[in-house]
């Protein structure tokens, strides 16, 4: 259960880590 659930938060913070990359990279 930890193990999932640890695994679905780092997706998480990833893909919004590189949205703000990606809208950072636009805006600059």
């Amino acid at each position: 259960m930890n193990t999932d659930g640890d695994s679905a938060i780092e997706m998480e913070i990833t893909l919004d880590n590189v949205s703000n990359l990606s809208a950072s990279d636009f805006l600059l």
